[in-house]
Order: structure tokens, then C-alpha cells, then sequence
């Protein structure tokens, strides 16, 4: 599998990158066409996906950043070069289920539920 897949002057389209936003697209897709079928807005499944893409991005690069703190004490605008790599799956994962904590029960339940699993979690 080749890690780039074309570059357009400065801009390299990735393949893990391209896949990823593939899958989680065509998943939001699923659980706004699910959560329809059950009476539930699309509009509210595209903004908690929206929210939790954001969420895991930030929770990434911030476990990367602490994992590597003697760099980033040294370099700190190499901190929001989220381009050149360096996003942890752990740390997206930990800013998620942050994330789900500051939501109000009843909407991540209902809505949460839709956006990753395509049906609503068991409360």
C-alpha cells in the first residue's frame, strides 16, 4: 500500500487519512439514514458527529504533544502542525468520552448513540 496517494503542489492526500474520513462519512451516513427511520433529525446526527470528529482530533494531537513534551517545550508552534503528523488514538478516545461527559445524558444517549453505533445506546 503506498502511504501517499497523489500530491497536489503542497498538498499530499494520505491514504490512512483518505480511508478514515471515508469511513467515518460513509458511517455518519448510515446513522442519519437509521436515525431517520426512527424519527430522529439528521440534522442533530451530523452535529454530535460533528462534534465528536473535532473532539478526537484535539485529544489526538494533545497526547502526542504530551508524549513528546521535551520537543514541543522546544518547538511550541510545531504544535499546531497537525499536517506534518503526530495524532494518538488514545488521546482522541480520552477527549471523546470527555466530550460525551459534558453532554447532557438523554442527548448523547440518544443522539451519540446514532452518530457511531447507527442505533441508540441502551440507557
Amino acid at each position: 500500500m503506498h502511504p501517499d496517494l497523489f500530491s497536489l503542489g503542497p498538498v499530499t492526500i494520505h491514504t490512512y487519512g483518505l480511508f478514515l474520513a471515508t469511513g467515518f462519512f460513509a458511517g455518519l451516513l448510515v446513522a442519519t439514514r437509521l436515525g431517520r427511520y426512527q424519527g430522529i433529525d439528521p440534522q442533530k446526527i451530523m452535529d454530535m458527529g460533528f462534534i465528536m470528529i473535532i473532539a478526537g482530533l484535539i485529544g489526538s494531537r494533545l497526547m502526542y504533544c504530551i508524549i513528546n513534551i521535551s520537543y514541543f517545550i522546544e518547538n511550541p508552534i510545531d504544535i499546531i502542525k497537525i499536517w506534518e503528523g503526530g495524532l494518538v488514538f488514545s488521546g482522541g478516545l480520552v477527549a471523546l468520552l470527555q466530550q460525551w461527559h459534558g453532554i447532557p445524558g438523554d442527548t448523547i444517549f440518544h443522539y451519540g448513540g446514532w452518530a457511531i453505533y447507527g442505533r441508540r445506546l441502551p440507557q
